[in-house]
């Protein structure tokens, strides 16, 4: 079983511990903190456009146990959404080595000048082998 840590309060457990939901794509997500003390949440629209580094609510630390587990956690679909240009490259090459197919890709920008790209946005879709 995987272990999760609220990045508000520190708390952590099993991901079986945490309440889930689901985002807009039907994929599971943890919708908020297994510490009833704490209030750190996440909307279906935070999971679905993947939230990342500091504000981050949730990461997952520790490994799945078996390789079969792996293989039933696989998302059909994952969403990248990130701010740093070396950082979505390192994200779409790992999920390319890990057999994803890259679907649709784009750039948007903020504010009024457009010399540089604010968000890179890729999605990837699940190639599982064939027989």
């Amino acid at each position: 079983m995987r272990q999760v840590k609220c990045n508000r309060c520190g708390y952590i457990g099993d991901e079986s511990e945490f309440p889930k939901g689901h985002d807009f794509l039907q994929n599971e997500y943890i919708s908020k903190c297994a510490n009833t003390e704490c209030d750190n949440r996440q909307s279906p629209s935070e999971a679905s456009t993947g939230v990342s580094g500091d504000d981050q609510p949730f990461e997952f630390i520790g490994e799945v146990a078996s390789e079969e587990a792996a293989m039933a956690e696989r998302k059909p679909v994952i969403t990248i959404n990130e701010s740093k240009a070396e950082i979505f490259g390192a994200k779409c090459a790992a999920l390319v080595k890990d057999g994803y197919r890259l679907d649709s890709s784009d750039c948007g920008f903020l504010g009024v000048e457009y010399d540089y790209c604010a968000s890179w946005l890729a999605i990837f879709v699940d190639t599982p082998e064939t027989s």
